[in-house]
Protein backbone atom coordinates (compact mmCIF):
# COMPACT_ATOMS: atom_id res chain seq x y z
CA UNK A 1 0.00 0.00 0.00
CA UNK A 2 1.33 3.41 -0.91
CA UNK A 3 0.86 6.44 1.28
CA UNK A 4 0.97 9.90 -0.25
CA UNK A 5 0.69 13.33 1.32
CA UNK A 6 1.05 17.03 0.68
CA UNK A 7 3.40 19.47 2.37
CA UNK A 8 1.99 22.99 2.00
CA UNK A 9 4.32 25.95 1.62
CA UNK A 10 3.04 29.53 1.74
CA UNK A 11 4.76 32.40 0.04
CA UNK A 12 3.88 36.02 0.69
CA UNK A 13 4.47 38.60 -2.04
CA UNK A 14 4.20 42.31 -1.25
CA UNK A 15 4.06 44.99 -3.94
CA UNK A 16 5.30 48.35 -2.59
CA UNK A 17 3.49 50.50 -5.16
CA UNK A 18 0.01 49.16 -4.52
CA UNK A 19 0.39 47.60 -1.05
CA UNK A 20 -1.16 44.38 -2.33
CA UNK A 21 -0.44 41.03 -0.76
CA UNK A 22 -0.75 37.89 -2.85
CA UNK A 23 -0.48 34.50 -1.20
CA UNK A 24 0.60 31.55 -3.29
CA UNK A 25 0.14 28.13 -1.78
CA UNK A 26 2.73 25.66 -2.96
CA UNK A 27 2.78 21.93 -2.37
CA UNK A 28 5.58 19.37 -2.24
CA UNK A 29 4.20 15.85 -2.67
CA UNK A 30 5.60 12.96 -0.63
CA UNK A 31 4.90 9.26 -1.06
CA UNK A 32 5.97 6.22 0.95
CA UNK A 33 5.69 2.67 -0.33
CA UNK A 34 5.05 0.31 2.55
CA UNK A 35 6.29 -3.26 2.83
CA UNK A 36 4.22 -5.70 0.81
CA UNK A 37 3.21 -3.06 -1.70
CA UNK A 38 6.05 -3.92 -4.05
CA UNK A 39 4.77 -7.47 -4.41
CA UNK A 40 1.87 -6.28 -6.58
CA UNK A 41 -0.71 -6.13 -3.80
CA UNK A 42 -1.83 -2.60 -4.70
CA UNK A 43 -4.14 -1.31 -7.40
CA UNK A 44 -1.97 1.70 -8.27
CA UNK A 45 1.77 2.29 -8.32
CA UNK A 46 3.27 4.99 -6.13
CA UNK A 47 4.00 7.15 -9.17
CA UNK A 48 0.37 6.87 -10.31
CA UNK A 49 -0.79 7.85 -6.82
CA UNK A 50 1.52 10.87 -6.78
CA UNK A 51 0.31 11.91 -10.24
CA UNK A 52 -3.31 11.76 -9.08
CA UNK A 53 -2.43 13.73 -5.95
CA UNK A 54 -0.70 16.31 -8.14
CA UNK A 55 -3.86 16.72 -10.21
CA UNK A 56 -5.97 17.07 -7.06
CA UNK A 57 -3.60 19.69 -5.65
CA UNK A 58 -3.74 21.61 -8.92
CA UNK A 59 -7.54 21.48 -8.86
CA UNK A 60 -7.44 22.88 -5.32
CA UNK A 61 -5.35 25.82 -6.54
CA UNK A 62 -1.97 24.71 -5.23
CA UNK A 63 1.23 25.06 -7.23
CA UNK A 64 3.04 21.71 -7.08
CA UNK A 65 6.76 22.47 -6.75
CA UNK A 66 8.02 18.90 -6.65
CA UNK A 67 7.54 15.39 -5.41
CA UNK A 68 9.48 12.46 -4.04
CA UNK A 69 8.88 8.96 -2.78
CA UNK A 70 10.63 6.30 -0.76
CA UNK A 71 10.38 2.55 -1.13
Amino acid sequence: MARVGVLLLRENFVCDMMMVQVFEERAYLVGIERKGAAAGKTLFSITESLEELSQLADTAGLAVVGSTYQK
